[in-house]
């Protein structure tokens, strides 16, 4: 086995950009304080996913990079890792212990939407 280095804060790969025209899925398990992506790795993913590409998040990677509006726009609702409503759509529970929605995800707009079109 190889060695390992463990590094405080993680680093970001200058070399991470792939062909993500190249695959029909993404599926993504980077979590909470996951290195960042190079702006050129950022624009590549947000066209691919703009051309219709998927993405799976699995787990605690909706805790990814809350300051990525693109990304958090994708998985329409983010998680732990210092989010809040400043990053987006936020769920909290109000006084009665009913969740709550600061804005709507857009999958829940979606859903919505298509729920009345079939009513």
């Amino acid at each position: 086995m190889g060695k390992s280095e463990k590094v405080p804060e993680p680093k970001q790969d200058p070399n991470f950009n792939p062909d993500f025209s190249k695959y029909n899925l993404v599926v993504s398990n980077f979590g909470w304080k996951a290195a960042g992506w190079s702006d050129d790795a950022k624009l590549s993913f947000e066209e691919y996913m703009q051309e219709g590409g998927g993405l799976v998040v699995v787990h605690a990677a909706d805790n990814s990079w809350p300051e990525w509006k693109e990304f958090n726009l994708m998985i329409g609702l983010g998680g732990w890792g210092d989010q809040n409503e400043k990053d987006g759509p936020y769920v909290y529970y109000n006084d009665n212990t009913k969740a709550a929605c600061s804005t709507p995800p857009l999958a829940m707009i979606h859903l919505l939407s298509r729920a009345s079109a079939s009513s």
